[in-house]
């Protein structure tokens, strides 16, 4: 078994595994063709490469997801969350797991470091696609093969949402839900979605939130009565007035939505980390000292942004991310060595109106050697785990350029995960040279 730097390396300094995209937009156009469309539209939306995954860093990973499943059962997790926005106290009685959602790490000298959480991650049907692609394609070597989680059980999703809302059997009509899904970079994710919900034999639409209409007690869209909505709209707290008919039918129980604002609230609020990182806190909601410690070391230590320690952070900044408490992706983040005086009163002025912000240990990204269609360039990765009710289903990795994950860079995108496959009958390809390497 190669050691965690040899990996590293290999990821750093091997243009192995390359995937070719005109092999995946034809196997996409048997396998999914409405989604494969779009996706010719996209040129940077796969990767032209797959990241290597150390066995060690999977074990890590796990056990890190495992902690925060366990800490967020915790009852009193749960009362100080309300406690803190009592708006969310209605939402405890409104059932359901929250669909699929994500755990992104970057892999770095010292291991997994957990970056964010999402509660309506994208990408996951599109990614299950994906490893079936890489694998016909382009088959294991160097005693790597594709990471295997518990994929297969991306198609009951659905299923076993509704069922963990208390509900029998399957629901008669679902609709994916985002703000004008057409233009949305990840509308062809929406499209195998749709297509795993009807082949369970649920009637499934595509629609813009702000179109879905609540008279009477039913929800609706276009006159069709919708019975489940899936959540991609980044409006986590359903307070929009694009929201009000889904936020009513949840409410209600007129209709299961996942994800819902406690679910978000508990899982994905940047400020979550705050909480995450102090022990005294983590033992409270009755961690053990290992878990405690487990957490501390893969998670970057969070603080939340005021005007006392402002002055304080403000001398350390050239180590931190600075994020909105309520942000989502990369909106209005902001590395602290490229904060300008400008840019530091305005954040200032947010946390004066009550507009939180956090400052972050800087996590650093490592790199993946990548034959792009202009030239060899090493590139960062984030890893995003999909998970179900804490379950892990499938890996990817995003590659980029950049401060944060943006589909616009060449040789970047979606990429299948690779671990070690501990098969003796591999050969070592075109990545021999660098086994030595670490």
């Amino acid at each position: 078994m190669f050691s965690s730097d040899t990996i590293r390396n290999l990821n750093r300094d091997c243009f192995c595994f390359p995937l070719d995209r005109a092999l995946i937009d034809n196997v996409f156009s048997d396998s999914v063709p409405d989604a494969a469309s779009q996706c010719l539209s996209r040129p940077n939306l796969f990767a032209r490469t797959g990241v290597l995954l150390d066995s060690n860093d999977v074990n890590t990973i796990t056990r890190v997801i495992e902690a925060l499943e366990f800490l967020i059962q915790s009852e009193q997790y749960v009362v100080d969350k309300v406690d803190r926005n009592p708006a969310l106290k209605r939402w405890q009685t409104v059932s359901g797991d929250g669909l699929i959602m994500s755990y992104d790490f970057h892999i770095n000298e010292s291991g997994p470091k957990l970056i964010e959480v999402n509660t309506n991650a994208g990408g996951a049907f599109l990614v299950n696609e994906l490893q079936s692609v890489s694998e016909s394609i382009y088959p294991p070597c160097c005693g790597f093969g594709p990471l295997e989680l518990n994929r297969e059980r991306i198609h009951t999703l659905l299923q076993q949402e509704w069922q963990s809302a208390g509900r029998e059997g399957l629901p008669k009509t679902a609709v994916i839900v985002d703000d004008s899904p057409l233009e949305q970079y990840l509308y062809p994710d929406m499209l195998i979605a749709r297509d795993y919900f009807e082949q369970s034999g649920v009637k499934t639409l595509i629609a813009d939130i702000g179109e879905l209409e609540f008279v009477d007690g039913v929800l609706s869209y276009r006159g069709e009565a919708i019975d489940f909505v899936y959540n991609r709209s980044t409006d986590f707290a359903l307070q929009g007035d694009s929201s009000k008919a889904a936020r009513a039918a949840a409410l209600c129980s007129a209709a299961v939505v996942s994800p819902n604002p406690l679910h978000h609230a508990l899982y994905a609020a940047k400020s979550n980390f705050i909480d995450w990182t102090d022990s005294d806190k983590l033992l409270r909601y009755g961690l053990s000292v290992e878990q405690c410690a487990l957490l501390q070391s893969h998670l970057p230590e969070t603080r939340l942004l005021s005007i006392d320690n402002a002055e304080e952070l403000f001398a350390n900044r050239k180590h931190l991310f600075f994020k909105p408490v309520d942000g989502y992706g990369s909106k209005a983040v902001y590395r602290g060595d490229k904060i300008t005086a400008r840019v530091w009163r305005q954040l200032l002025d947010a946390v004066k109106s009550e507009t939180g912000y956090i400052a972050q240990a800087i996590a650093p990204p490592t790199l993946r050697a990548v034959d792009a269609a202009s030239d060899q360039r090493r590139l960062k990765y984030d890893l995003r785990i999909y998970t179900v009710s804490g379950e892990p289903l499938i890996a990817a990795a995003r590659i980029y350029q950049g401060q944060t994950t943006n589909f616009r860079t060449d040789g970047g995108g979606l990429a299948p995960v690779y671990g070690w496959s501990n098969d003796k009958n591999n050969e070592l390809n075109n990545c021999h040279t660098y086994l030595s390497v670490g």
